[in-house]
């Protein structure tokens, strides 16, 4: 046993004799490259773990004892590994407040079985809370006999092969795969009832997994019983036992039998995947493979948390008591930046931890930095749920108090009695905490307050300056078209189609001109003759009037369908159209100004592509109603290339307000125009801005390719990070 002197106040041992408690479980196991042994405590199964020397002075004390008789037995047979006196006191007065050892005439009343009963802290798990359970040893186990039955070859290379055969099915159709989970995720609010009745049964399969595991180990799971897990209703097993199992295969089988049952299931969806028709049985096998996949790596894979990933990788680290191990680690860490040296109290914790001091300090961090990250996020979902109700304030103070009290107490604290002999022992290390304690608090007004640059990420597309959308009023047939890509001289023709039906109009309405106009000059030369008949000349003059107008309304109609150019444009084809099979006769396919759709007819409103200047560039952003007010005209923006080391620069040359629906939604017209998928939120905003941004053109030495999808960043005026905050809370969480 490694300990540390303490001062010799402490060593006054008293007259009280210390007797083990009965109601304890011994089993040495491996860790690693050595021997420990776990102790479990039978009234509240609750897991102790000591080495050969601590574990040597507990059996000393099978029979009562006092601390001096303890200490000559020690000194007698560990000789100079011996711990020190006031070691020793520490070590009992550990094991006496965790009901390990009994005091004078306690063990009259506790030996008995009458050992308290471990609360749980619900505070401390708000993650994770479970209700009291029942005891299924007996199925269990019967179920582990009828298992044993079955050869363990035959089993594992059934599953083996199950997971080859299902992984080989993923990856040669992975993108469909991944296209049906994206579908079967849309469609689920319609048939979601088969969706959670299969993820409830695959979680089921996940705990008794664990359970039969245990059971074929040689363990015991003594309560099942139902948990909230992020809120969710769940099944849980004890296993608890796995941590008596000599060999360290045995506990990490158990540990990983939940997520290889979960494989199981999901090679199955595969297959059911693969072989079903679209419908519900298909989307609901697509969605359990993502769950019982991608989910429960990420969830119960993590080590970061005390799921089955933690337990695995304690194991194989061959730490017990991880979580722990790296609390103590990180405030042993803690402790030497503010006092400069170690803490001495800590030193006798975990032993053959100082070459993996690093390892676990970083494990600590990482674990409370995953830790408060969910919780916020939790905490962030629930907020918004109460947002614009009487429950927001009390919900908000609950969630921070909840907050804070898990992240202390992974952290954990140190002793009231190790704290006080620090204060009054050296006067340098009273005033080292206060000189760090002032740096922090200076340091952090400091980030709060002084601004900092900032910038806003909005999703945009290139477009050519100067840009016009190419357009037929009506419907045609293609006669011309310029080849995109050409540098047009003025009046040149983009694009001239022939509106058959308009054509035959105007001649129709060309001859019923003539045929007007004759009518009125015979009228006009037989009135002398008949009077009576210039009584129809205004109703006539009327008609051709009208005639002629009619006519030139088509001309222009007709010389709408002839679009021409000016100098130095150039037209850009919009993206490829594949017609449906009806469609191929009277459309085109591909791109309009395709030589072989010549003749093909082009819908009236269908937009064929662009027009614009053949050098200069811009980026169009579409910036959502929100972040208006942080935008202004000539502001800076960076547009991060892939391929290039430098981004495009540019600035902003105007904000426009694109129109709405009124109902809630951008047009189709408006979104096309950006040619470019963007964000959903983006898409549905009530009010989305146009903002366009001027390229520099000595950034890049040629022209960026048109409809390029783009990220800009705006160069917003610098905030400290209290005035984001307090922005973040107006924007997600105003009334």
């Amino acid at each position: 046993m490694k300990v540390q002197p303490i001062s010799a106040g402490a060593t006054q041992f008293s007259g009280a004799s210390y007797c083990l408690n009965r109601q304890l479980i011994h089993r040495k196991i491996r860790f690693g490259r050595r021997s420990t042994w776990v102790v479990k405590r039978i009234a509240d199964e609750a897991f102790f773990y000591f080495d050969e020397a601590e574990h040597w002075i507990l059996q000393q004390l099978t029979s009562p004892m006092t601390l001096g008789q303890l200490m000559d037995r020690c000194r007698n047979n560990m000789r100079d590994h011996a711990p020190s006196p006031g070691a020793l006191s520490e070590f009992v007065q550990m094991l006496t407040s965790n009901n390990l050892l009994l005091v004078g005439n306690e063990r009259r009343t506790t030996d008995a079985g009458r050992s308290p009963g471990r609360r749980h802290d619900y505070s401390l798990h708000p993650l994770a809370l479970r209700l009291p359970g029942i005891d299924a040893s007996r199925f269990f186990d019967w179920a582990a006999t009828c298992l044993r039955s079955i050869p363990r070859s035959l089993a594992v290379g059934v599953y083996l092969t199950l997971l080859a055969v299902a992984g080989g099915l993923a990856w040669t159709d992975f993108p469909a795969l991944v296209t049906d989970i994206r579908d079967a995720a849309q469609r689920m609010p319609t048939q979601w009832v088969w969706f959670i009745l299969a993820l409830a049964l695959a979680k089921v399969c996940h705990e008794i997994a664990h359970a039969l595991a245990c059971h074929l180990a040689g363990g015991r799971c003594r309560n099942v019983g139902v948990m909230f897990l992020f809120g969710v209703p769940c099944l849980y097993c004890d296993v608890s036992d796995a941590w008596l199992m000599p060999q360290r295969w045995h506990r990490v089988l158990v540990s990983a039998a939940g997520m290889m049952a979960e494989w199981f299931i999901a090679a199955i969806g595969v297959l059911i995947w693969w072989t079903s028709q679209p419908g519900i049985l298909h989307d609901t096998a697509s969605l359990l493979i993502m769950v019982c996949t991608v989910s429960t790596l990420i969830f119960n894979g993590n080590p970061l948390m005390r799921y089955d990933g933690y337990f695995i990788l304690s194991d194989l680290w061959g730490k017990p008591n991880l979580a722990q191990r790296s609390a103590t680690a990180l405030r042993k860490f803690a402790y030497r930046i503010v006092y400069g040296s170690r803490d001495e109290s800590l030193a006798c914790d975990h032993h053959g931890d100082e070459d993996t001091s690093t390892a676990l300090v970083a494990y600590g961090l990482a674990s409370v930095l995953y830790r408060a990250l969910v919780l916020s996020f939790i905490g962030f979902i629930a907020m918004r749920w109460v947002t614009g109700t009487p429950w927001f304030w009390p919900a908000t103070l609950l969630i921070i108090a909840t907050f804070v009290r898990v992240l202390f107490a992974s952290i954990g604290k140190p002793h009231d009695a190790d704290t006080a002999r620090d204060r009054s022992s050296d006067g340098k290390r009273v005033r080292r905490p206060a000189m760090v304690a002032a740096a922090i608090v200076i340091l952090a007004l400091a980030v709060l307050i002084v601004p900092l640059p900032r910038t806003l990420t909005v999703d945009g597309v290139v477009l050519p300056d100067k840009h016009q959308e190419i357009r037929l009023s009506g419907s045609g047939r293609v006669i011309h078209a310029v080849r995109p890509g050409v540098v047009l001289e003025q009046d040149q023709t983009i694009l001239q189609a022939d509106d058959w039906v308009n054509r035959w109009e105007l001649l129709r309405c060309e001859a019923a001109t003539d045929s007007i106009r004759n009518r009125i000059d015979a009228i006009r030369l037989m009135r002398t003759q008949n009077p009576v008949l210039s009584q129809q000349l205004p109703a006539l003059t009327e008609q051709l009037q009208a005639s002629i107008a009619q006519s030139q309304t088509l001309r222009s109609q007709l010389k709408l369908m002839h679009l021409r150019a000016e100098a130095g444009q150039m037209v850009f084809e919009t993206q490829k159209v594949t017609p449906s099979r009806d469609q191929k006769q009277r459309l085109w396919v591909g791109s309009p100004f395709a030589s072989e759709n010549r003749g093909c007819v082009v819908p009236a409103g269908q937009r064929l592509g662009l027009v614009g200047d053949a050098n200069e560039r811009i980026i169009r952003l579409a910036l959502p109603q929100e972040q208006l007010d942080l935008v202004r005209i000539g502001q800076h923006v960076r547009i991060p290339l892939s391929g290039r080391s430098k981004p495009a620069e540019g600035t902003i040359r105007s904000i426009a307000q694109l129109p709405s629906t009124g109902s809630g939604g951008l047009p189709r017209s408006a979104i096309e125009s950006f040619d470019v998928n963007l964000p959903a939120a983006q898409a549905q905003a009530s009010n989305t801005y146009d903002v366009t941004v001027d390229l520099n053109a000595s950034t890049f030495h040629r022209p960026l390719p048109v409809h390029l999808s783009v990220v800009g960043r705006i160069e917003l005026p610098d905030a400290a990070i209290y005035q984001r905050v307090w922005r973040f809370l107006i924007e997600n969480f105003s009334h």
